[in-house]
């Protein structure tokens, strides 16, 4: 160490006192109450996903396989396969379904 230059330290915690205590913090929801609907939108996108890949399953094998099929023909071929996707897409269509109603309700009781 140098003469003149002064140890860092690093800053003392500071205790939570009154309006600073985890619990007094407001909750997310009402931090949120004047987001925009855009938000909710996009927290809702990545559930398309699956039900995309469902839709789009017949295609994909076909172009793996370099064939043209259907989905009764993929699901005849690869029957775990088209379960997992539909068991995927109907828990995505559920979650999505939920959401919106609770943001309906939420949004209801206001």
């Amino acid at each position: 160490m140098c003469v003149g230059q002064h140890e860092r330290r690093a800053p003392a915690l500071r205790e939570p006192r009154g309006r600073d205590t985890p619990r007094s913090r407001p909750h997310r929801a009402a931090q949120a109450r004047g987001a925009s609907w855009w938000r909710g939108t996009l927290r809702l996108l990545p559930y398309g996903f699956p039900i995309l890949y469902l839709l789009q399953l017949a295609m994909l094998l076909g172009l793996l396989m370099n064939r043209s099929g259907t989905l009764e023909q993929a699901a005849y071929a690869w029957p775990a396969l088209a379960v997992c996707a539909t068991v995927g897409a109907v828990a995505a269509t559920a979650v999505v379904v939920a959401r919106l109603l609770a943001l309906g309700t939420y949004r209801w009781r206001r």
